[in-house]
């Protein structure tokens, strides 16, 4: 773990330091790159990967679960701090899981990203680190990405070089995890084909060695809706706006209770759906104005009807 890797254990203000240390120059951040994904892919007996966009998590243990952050490295340390992370990931009863946008909107996005990614090197079989739509397909840049330019602000004329070579990580983040008989994990919403399928790998593209672009596009962008619809064009212009029965349907093909998820900018956390849908913000970022936000700390108890038990405020 950590102490093997820098010979001696680190607390969280350690910790931040030697992220720092790593992003101060371009090699570092290159061999930070490097690192990751040399792991992404690693599996344990709580992480498997049967697709590399799917991922499943064992039932067998506690899970912290973190939403959007954009940027906001104070938010993302206090609750490492918060939560001792640096020493219970050391335990076998602990998962990190992020549901993406790492980037774009605060103001420390190089430093967010790369702590999350460090995370991810030093515990590559306790951490789970989804695809956000902020962790964009070249084809499909959400608005507005300012990540460039706090890339070109800290590294110059290599900018371009970096941001291609994270853009690629981007690529390679998986976009479902799934804890068997408790909750489905993704970043936005539930892929609209589901409704059609007759199983879970159907609904969510899972037969074929790459995603369906539809489903991807569905899973980072979409959201849910108090309305007695299937799905219906989002405002947002991607993705798709969807209602209980689509969520009830995708329950059923993934034999799980809830849906937790990120995406959407509000105080802390929302429920849709009779509870069955958690949404979660954990940006303080000033383009958002909030004071307090909200991360998810479970284990295999959890229930619609308890949800609110598990919400962690910071």
């Amino acid at each position: 773990m950590y102490g093997e890797k820098w010979g001696r254990r680190v607390n969280t203000d350690e910790f931040r330091n030697i992220v720092k240390d790593y992003i101060r120059s371009v090699n570092g951040i290159i061999k930070l790159i490097i690192e990751f994904l040399d792991v992404i892919y690693t599996e344990s007996k709580y992480i498997r990967v049967p697709h590399r966009q799917y991922f499943i998590i064992s039932n067998d243990c506690d899970k912290i679960i973190i939403g959007d952050l954009h940027g906001d490295s104070d938010t993302l340390y206090g609750i490492i701090f918060r939560e001792n992370i640096l020493y219970e990931l050391d335990k076998e009863d602990l998962v990190l899981i992020f549901l993406g946008d790492y980037i774009d909107r605060g103001i420390s996005q190089v430093e967010t990203l790369a702590t999350v990614y460090m995370l991810k090197v030093l515990y590559p079989e306790k951490v789970v680190i989804l695809r956000g739509n902020h962790e964009p397909d070249p084809m499909l840049i959400p608005h507005p990405h300012d990540f460039p330019e706090e890339l070109v602000l800290r590294y110059g004329s290599a900018w371009k070089a970096i941001y291609f070579a994270i853009l690629g990580t981007f690529q390679k983040l998986p976009l479902i995890a799934h804890v068997p008989g408790e909750a489905l994990l993704l970043h936005g919403g539930v892929p609209s084909r589901v409704w059609n399928a007759k199983s879970f790998e159907e609904g969510f593209s899972l037969l074929t060695p790459i995603l369906d672009d539809e489903v991807i596009e569905d899973i980072l962008w979409s959201d849910p809706l108090e309305a007695n619809i299937i799905v219906q064009p989002s405002f947002r212009g991607a993705g798709k706006i969807f209602g209980a029965r689509l969520t009830w349907k995708a329950l059923r093909l993934a034999k799980v209770r809830m849906i937790i998820r990120g995406h959407e900018a509000i105080e802390g956390f929302k429920l849709n759906h009779r509870n069955r849908v958690v949404t979660l913000f954990t940006s303080k970022a000033p383009a958002y104005g909030f004071s307090k936000v909200a991360y998810l700390r479970i284990d295999d108890s959890i229930t619609p009807k308890k949800i609110k038990n598990y919400i962690r405020w910071i």
